[in-house]
Formats: C-alpha cells, sequence, structure tokens
C-alpha cells in the first residue's frame, strides 16, 4: 500500500469515527431533549389530569426512554468490539468483533426507526392538547 493510500485510508477512518461519535451523540441529545420538552409542557402547558390521549405521552416516554437504553447499549456493545478486536489484531478469523458490529448495526436501525416513531407521537399528543 502506497504512502498516500495509507494516509487516504487514515483520513476515511478519521471521518467515519467522528461520523459514528456524532450519530450517537445526536439519537441520545434528541431523545432526551424531547422527553424533557414533554415533561415540561405537562408541567407548564396542560394538566396531566386534563389531557386527552395520555396513551399516546405513554407510548412516546415508552418508545423515547427505549431508544436511550438501545443507544447506550450500542455504545457499551460497540466499545466491546472494538476491545476485542484491539486484543485479536492479528487474528484473520475474528468472527466475534464481526458478530458485535452486526448487533450495533441492528441497534442503530432500531434507534433510526424508533426516534421518529417516538416523536411523532409526542407531537400528536402535543397537537391534541393545544
Amino acid at each position: 500500500m502506497k504512502d498516500s493510500d495509507l494516509e487516504y485510508w487514515r483520513q476515511l477512518y478519521e471521518t467515519y469515527k467522528e461520523s459514528a461519535q456524532q450519530f450517537d451523540k445526536q439519537i441520545l441529545y434528541i431523545s432526551s431533549g424531547a422527553l424533557g420538552v414533554s415533561m415540561s409542557f405537562i408541567t407548564d402547558i396542560v394538566e396531566m389530569k386534563l389531557a386527552s390521549h395520555k396513551f399516546l405521552l405513554s407510548i412516546s416516554w415508552i418508545v423515547l426512554a427505549f431508544i436511550i437504553l438501545v443507544s447506550l447499549t450500542s455504545h457499551y456493545i460497540s466499545m466491546k468490539a472494538l476491545n476485542y478486536k484491539m486484543e485479536n489484531r492479528n487474528n484473520d478469523g475474528d468472527k466475534k468483533s464481526s458478530f458485535y458490529n452486526g448487533i450495533v448495526s441492528k441497534l442503530n436501525v432500531i434507534m433510526l426507526l424508533g426516534l421518529p416513531i417516538g416523536i411523532i407521537l409526542l407531537i400528536c399528543f402535543i397537537t391534541l392538547n393545544i
């Protein structure tokens, strides 16, 4: 591999690493923020006892809390995969880190699908109670 190819690969890797970190942070910030907004909506704008369609809020909270849990789990499994790969960097038949990476990919898809669902449910609840 030429030096220019190696440098290009390093740049791609750094870009990928930064993108993955930002993805995890953004999912966590957005879902946590949505939970916070919904709680302040209930305490400051609409009283819970007067609110209608409370099931939308409940499901939204469950989905958003689940997304936070999935995000933390994904981050933990990603660290495990990286740690295992570092310990076994010369092992060509490394299937364990690939297995972990497959789990992380599935968890990322769950987050990408679940976050909009939680936010849409929250928006529906807020819209119905304004």
